[in-house]
């Protein structure tokens, strides 16, 4: 659902698999929900590129689960992300 600044245990495992790939000469990239309006939309760090959706995140700033809730609008967008690389 999110990468980094959000902080926990799958954004932490996709971090490392971003630093291996890279190693290995892959260009990554990451496709994740934006936790807040502070991050940017796309970001360039550590050799991988960051683009973010916006979503809602009540569900985990008042139950405190981590789910965000993606527009139907963005699942075009998502769709077509997606679509551009060859592994999924």
């Amino acid at each position: 659902h999110y990468f980094l600044p959000h902080v926990g245990g799958m954004e932490t495992v996709v971090l490392k698999q971003a630093k291996s790939l890279i190693k290995k000469g892959h260009s990554v990239t990451i496709l994740t929900c934006r936790p807040d309006n502070k991050s940017p939309l796309i970001e360039k760090h550590g050799g991988y590129i960051i683009k973010r959706i916006r979503a809602l995140n009540f569900i985990e700033r008042k139950f405190g689960v981590t789910y965000p809730i993606i527009s139907p609008f963005y699942l075009f967008t998502l769709v077509r992300e997606i679509n551009k690389y060859d592994v999924r």
